[in-house]
């Protein structure tokens, strides 16, 4: 059995964290707790280790996450795997398990438009992955749950009418986002 880990935050219900480690470990997964993750990543991709990250997590600003547009809405999203890509000088595949009529999962996995030695920053090659993640989302919506609140920080200098677009547990929190990305989806939020 191949042993491939993949970056995942800890339920806080212990009984559905034992069976969702369980499932995920079954067939070999090795999970990697997403608090302190980043070492064991970089050490693994170091080692030429293929590693799994649920890109689509809320990682505030305060642990290091990013705003990226995720449905038009900004969303805090982890930075580890651009910055460890592009650090390393590594590819990125954008993948999802799509479960087939007979029960058994397929392997759906997207490219980025362009190489990751060609991005300049962080921001750029996050916002391309998140991009494609949303694309294998709108193609199979009935595939997709979110079991948390995806969109729980609005950036602290989000315009009114931004800040009403959001879900109704979203808080307003001081962190900041890339002012052309509030921009674009303050003018779509707005029409």
């Amino acid at each position: 059995m191949v042993v491939w880990p993949a970056v995942a935050a800890a339920v806080a219900t212990p009984t559905i964290n034992n069976r969702l480690t369980k499932a995920r470990t079954a067939n070999g997964l090795q999970i990697i707790n997403q608090k302190g993750a980043a070492r064991k990543v970089a050490r693994a991709l170091q080692e030429n280790i293929s590693v799994g990250i649920l890109i689509d997590q809320n990682v505030s600003p305060r642990h290091g996450g990013i705003f990226i547009d995720f449905f038009r809405l900004p969303a805090p999203t982890s930075r580890l795997p651009a910055s460890l890509a592009r650090k390393l000088n590594v590819d990125v595949l954008i993948g999802a398990c799509i479960r087939q009529p007979d029960g058994r999962f397929r392997l759906e996995v997207k490219h980025l438009p362009k190489p990751v030695s060609d991005y300049v920053d962080d921001l750029s090659l996050t916002q391309d992955i998140m991009d494609a993640n949303q694309a294998l989302i709108h193609q199979y919506p009935e595939q997709y749950t979110w079991l948390y609140r995806r969109w729980r920080y609005i950036p602290g200098n989000a315009s009114p009418v931004l800040a009403a677009a959001f879900p109704y547990y979203s808080i307003s929190r001081p962190y900041p986002c890339d002012e052309q990305l509030l921009a674009t989806l303050t003018a779509r939020a707005g029409s």
